[in-house]
């Protein structure tokens, strides 16, 4: 019995039918330009907090008058060199997909 109250709404929902959505497809350029277009936002970010730790690690080991400090600047410097490489990377790998997917690379 209640196996049979289970299945009722099943049932009832066999019954309705819907109607297909109307609009056009995407299509893979469309795919592509839109991640572009947020990796180059996300790369412009990153490029620019890169430099405002260069910065940073600039004036502390400048400013610092101790051999701890100017260590402290000097790591600050080196991590915002390997996160800009890292950034700049990411860029040539997506550029590299991006002609890749979209066929332009190789002609």
């Amino acid at each position: 019995m209640t196996v049979a109250t289970m299945l009722v709404p099943v049932a009832a929902l066999a019954q309705i039918t819907t109607t297909p959505v109307q609009g056009r497809g995407v299509t893979i350029s469309e795919v592509m330009s839109l991640l572009q277009r947020f990796v180059q936002i996300a790369m412009t970010a990153g490029v620019i907090i890169a430099v405002l730790f260069f910065i940073w690690g600039g004036v502390k080991f400048m400013t610092g008058d101790s051999d701890l400090s100017k260590n402290e600047g000097k790591n600050i410097i080196k991590k915002a060199a390997i996160g800009a490489l890292i950034i700049l990377g990411v860029g040539v790998i997506m550029s590299t997909l991006a002609g890749i997917v979209s066929r332009q690379t190789f002609q």
